[in-house]
């Protein structure tokens, strides 16, 4: 009963066909839509690469710079072995940024 209705009440307040975008004049708005077209066109991409250089630029400057571990005992908990290589390196194991338990960092940065 209540989809029923709200579909009705729907179906009343929706626009149809293309977004009437408040305007009556039809010159007025396919300039409105010239200028949505060209903002997302030429603003839109320029700015998701301003966003993204800026973004990538301040993650590097995380990325150089690594805490020193803090063993907690719920942290690295080994029930059995790995089957792969020594039983202590997770599958795609990175010497430089993963801990092993007991030893430490492998490399240093």
């Amino acid at each position: 009963m209540a989809s029923v209705l709200s579909r009705k009440l729907f179906t009343k307040l929706a626009p149809r066909g293309r977004r009437l975008m408040h305007m009556e004049d039809p010159i007025e708005m396919e300039k409105a839509i010239e200028r949505w077209r060209i903002a997302s066109f030429y603003f839109c991409p320029i700015a998701i690469a301003f966003c993204g250089y800026f973004g990538i630029k301040e993650e590097m400057k995380h990325w150089a710079h690594r805490d020193e571990y803090v063993h907690y005992p719920y942290l690295n908990i080994r029930n059995k072995k790995f089957p792969w290589g020594d039983g202590n390196h997770t599958l795609f194991h990175n010497p430089k940024r993963n801990f092993i338990p007991g030893v430490g960092y492998e490399e240093d940065l």
